[in-house]
């Protein structure tokens, strides 16, 4: 079986198709949540950017695509300015913990929301399935970074 190159740098459509992907999970919970208060709305909008910034100083400071230029080159974020040094190899305890804690938070804070709007749950629960579904199977067998704990490039196939 022939397996993928491994991808060492991302295009510009890479970013919008993930964004797009990701986009109807979150603006599921925006609108589970719109639906019965803006002002906690407006709260998950900034514990979004928040956790972002936190999945970012923990996780992506490892990866080589966050070691491109003056702005973050990779599939997630697109032209970011990199607000966090470049930090290479293995993820240490403290990073694999708050990465996850970050994205407990991110993806967990709408459930209280979904409890009274269980179609949109549905919506939530299928669309984040299929999301971390699709970037295990297209990306993370091609993935450049060989510390990433989710890495599924056989250790047989070389970097370059």
């Amino acid at each position: 079986m022939n397996h993928p190159a491994i991808k060492k740098t991302h295009s510009f459509s890479d970013f919008l198709y993930w964004n797009m992907f990701f986009a109807i999970p979150l603006f599921t919970a925006i609108l589970a949540i719109f639906k019965h208060s803006v002002l906690w709305m407006s709260f998950y909008i900034v514990i979004c950017v928040l956790m972002l910034m936190v999945i970012c100083r923990f996780f992506c400071t490892h990866c080589p695509h966050y070691n491109t230029g003056n702005t973050i080159k990779c599939m997630f974020l697109w032209g970011f300015p990199k607000l966090f040094e470049y930090r290479p190899g293995p993820y240490k305890f403290r990073d694999k913990l708050m990465t996850f804690l970050a994205a407990v938070v991110l993806l967990g804070f709408p459930v209280y929301w979904f409890l009274m709007e269980p179609g949109l749950f549905i919506i939530y629960a299928l669309s984040l399935i299929v999301f971390f579904i699709s970037v295990r199977r297209y990306e993370c067998i091609q993935c450049v970074n060989r510390h990433c704990p989710v890495n599924a490039v056989p250790e047989t196939i070389p970097d370059s």
